[in-house]
Order: structure tokens, then C-alpha cells, then sequence
């Protein structure tokens, strides 16, 4: 039997980190004042970042369907998160704004996500912590690549 190179340790020590990355991001929906399904947080996330996105981006970000983008910012709209507007110089073209309350919502789990970042930072002893962001740019890059 060959020697170990670790990559059976490391693939399934990065995939464990995956799946736990994976349930808190989606629980980042139950925070808060109004639950979101996660698909419709990175919608907002996009949103807020980008200042004025179109529908395509938005589905782009999610990596969901126009169709689903739209029926999604329906209900988001009408719970007066989001607000849809045409492009003057083309009607076909529809942005996306967060309103007020889209903002405050947005706001509230941004702050719940901080609360657990914090949380991850204080658990790691400091030379961890030196360790670990160099080596989290370093995966986010190799991902990226794939």
C-alpha cells in the first residue's frame, strides 16, 4: 500500500468545511425579522452590493432562472423589500433597488453574520489566524479556477 499524501485527510476535512459553510449560510435566512430562502438573500446581497442590478445579474448571482428571478422579486416586492423600475432608454431592461425596509432587513443579516464571523475569528488561537486568511484567499482563488 503507498504512503499517504494526505489529500484523503485534506478532501475530506474541506468538504466537511463546505457542509458546515453550507448550513450557516442557509440559516442566515431564519435571522432576523422576515425568513428568506437562500437563493432570495444572495438576490438581496446582490442587490445591495451592485446598487441597481438587472434581473439578469440578479439570476446570474444566484444561479437560478430569469423566470425564477422574477416570480422571486414578485413576492419580495410586494412585501416591499425590493423595487423593480424600467430603464428609460430601454423598457425591456428591468433594475432592482432594495427600498427602506429592504435595506433595514438587509441590514439585520448583515449583523447576524457578523455576530458569527466574530465568533469564528475568537476561536482561533492567533497564529491560526495569521495561518488562515492567506490560506482562505488561496482556496477562494483555486476555486475560482476550476
Amino acid at each position: 500500500m503507498p504512503p499517504s499524501d494526505g489529500f484523503d485527510d485534506f478532501s475530506g476535512a474541506l468538504t466537511d468545511f463546505f457542509r458546515a459553510a453550507r448550513r450557516k449560510r442557509g440559516e442566515v435566512g431564519e435571522a432576523g425579522s422576515r425568513r428568506l430562502s437562500l437563493s432570495q438573500f444572495t438576490v438581496l446581497q446582490t442587490v445591495e452590493d451592485e446598487g441597481d442590478p438587472t434581473v439578469s445579474e440578479l439570476a446570474a448571482a444566484a444561479g437560478v432562472a430569469v423566470p425564477t428571478v422574477t416570480r422571486m422579486l414578485g413576492s419580495l416586492e410586494r412585501d416591499g423589500i425590493v423595487q423593480r423600475h424600467r430603464v428609460d432608454g430601454d423598457r425591456r431592461i428591468v433594475r432592482v433597488r432594495l427600498t427602506p425596509a429592504g435595506r433595514d432587513l438587509m441590514g439585520e443579516k448583515r449583523a447576524w453574520i457578523l455576530q458569527r464571523l466574530r465568533a469564528v475569528y475568537d476561536g482561533l488561537s492567533a497564529s491560526e489566524r495569521r495561518a488562515a486568511t492567506p490560506l482562505m484567499h488561496r482556496f477562494a482563488a483555486l476555486l475560482e479556477d476550476l
